[in-house]
């Protein structure tokens, strides 16, 4: 698929198997997550959008904090380690079924190995996906 600049993003097709089960587990998993999450953090979370976050930075900037930070992380997808997410993984998802299947998920996603070996990058266009860029990133939102 092309993007807005004219390079390349990796899409991946799922069977429609996994796509069923992700999905499963996305309505079991979703609910738990958003009651981690940040109230101030709008990508990939259900009922948000970027409307929403600018109607929010305006709100903030209104009210006096002249300040705000837009991150977007280049190749994201690509590059989250594996290792460390499953880490984070492991207490979120109690049930070592799903684990096992979300770590084959993981591994047939992985699109290449760091430096030092180890496994990156998460499949763009899987279900789970953006559930789990958000709990990757969610230490960095808290205060």
């Amino acid at each position: 698929m092309k993007k807005p600049d004219g390079k390349i993003r990796i899409i991946s097709a799922q069977h429609l198997k996994d796509k069923l089960v992700q999905r499963a587990l996305l309505i079991l998993l979703e609910p738990k997550a958003e009651a981690l999450f940040h109230n101030d953090s709008y990508a990939y979370r259900r009922g948000r959008n970027v409307q929403m976050a600018l109607d929010k930075a305006r709100e903030r900037i209104r009210i006096g904090q002249d300040w705000l930070v837009d991150a977007d992380i280049s190749k994201f997808f690509d590059n989250i380690p594996l290792k460390p997410l499953q880490k984070k993984l492991k207490p979120f998802v109690q049930d070592t079924a799903a684990l096992a299947l979300i770590g084959k998920w993981l591994k047939q996603g992985a699109h290449h190995a760091s430096l030092l070996g180890n496994d990156r990058g998460i499949s763009q266009g899987a279900i789970l996906s953006p559930l789990f860029c958000n709990l990757y990133m969610h230490e960095f939102d808290r205060p």
